[in-house]
């Protein structure tokens, strides 16, 4: 963040803030670790045909801001346009930006127990505006209940609200891509 504000480290669009960090921390080190083992799902040719110019919205409901970082980087090799809004983004926030920049999916990343009310604002925010892009959560899908001890699973109740889930970048994310960009036109169809 200080790289960012301060105007240190090489200008670099690849990069999550733009610049390439001066010093990598271990956790900027552990996201290129995870960018190495997932590179292939997104820059195979199929994928690149899937994400070549689609904007793409990414944000995170907390401060954990690894994964969006690891995503970003991929999907813009993969030749995607992100509009990353970083940590701690409220659903309104989401929305009006996803109107302003005209996204085709929106990306969110959680971690602290907080999944499905996050979602069912955002799906309201979205409701109200008449926002219909798919949306993709993924992270610790999760949520604290009353009267329980610990945050329970809540990706049923996700998928009930019309989003993906998707814990792990393994398995169907590709496939969630590819569905979720059909053209409008076919969506409409459906």
């Amino acid at each position: 963040m200080f790289e960012e504000m301060f105007g240190v480290g090489k200008s670099n669009e690849l990069y999550v803030r733009g610049r390439k960090p001066v010093i990598p921390t271990d956790v900027y080190e552990l996201s290129n670790t995870y960018v190495q083992k997932y590179r292939e799902i997104f820059t195979n040719s199929k994928s690149k045909l899937i994400l070549k110019g689609r904007r793409i919205l990414i944000a995170s409901t907390d401060v954990h801001e690894h994964a969006i970082m690891i995503i970003h980087i991929l999907l813009t090799e993969a030749g995607a346009d992100m509009v990353n809004l970083g940590a701690e983004v409220n659903p309104d926030r989401i929305i009006s930006e996803a109107q302003n920049k005209n996204v085709e999916a929106i990306l969110i990343s959680t971690h602290n127990g907080m999944a499905l009310g996050y979602a069912k604002r955002l799906k309201e925010e979205m409701n109200n505006n008449n926002v219909m892009v798919p949306v993709v959560i993924g992270g610790i899908l999760n949520q604290k209940i009353e009267n329980q001890a610990l945050p329970v699973d809540v990706t049923t109740d996700l998928q009930k609200l019309g989003f993906y889930s998707c814990p792990r970048l393994e398995g169907k994310f590709p496939k969630m891509l590819e569905y979720g960009f059909k053209s409008r036109e076919n969506r409409k169809e459906e």
